[in-house]
């Protein structure tokens, strides 16, 4: 088959350790052939939210849907506002921060080598 489809699950608020103020809506992973593995999920950060400054699990994109974040790496804090996307390589270490007073929401896609 030349294609694969993946149908979302319900939105749920975030769990997982180092999130907050965050609900995520997760497709579940990609895979192809024996190469990489790929999650797609839209989190939605209530004013306030973020990611606590960790490390990243492989090469992540972060596309900015609606609202702004500030993310900071090790050399910088940069404010990234609606259409901008941002590219982690994966020993890249970041955090997230929806300082604003407005609801943001990002497309997170990341990719694994399996």
């Amino acid at each position: 088959m030349d294609y694969q489809i993946s149908r979302s699950t319900v939105s749920q608020p975030l769990k997982c350790v180092g999130w907050f103020g965050c609900t995520r809506t997760d497709l579940p992973a990609l895979q192809n052939s024996a190469v990489s593995i790929v999650s797609i999920q839209q989190c939605e950060f209530q004013p306030g939210g973020g990611r606590e400054f960790r490390g990243a699990h492989g090469e992540t994109l972060v596309y900015v849907l609606s609202g702004q974040i500030s993310i900071r790496t090790q050399e910088e804090q940069t404010i990234l506002s609606a259409g901008d996307v941002i590219h982690l390589k994966s020993n890249c270490a970041y955090g997230l921060l929806n300082e604003s007073t407005q609801i943001c929401v990002l497309l997170i896609i990341r990719c694994k080598s399996v």
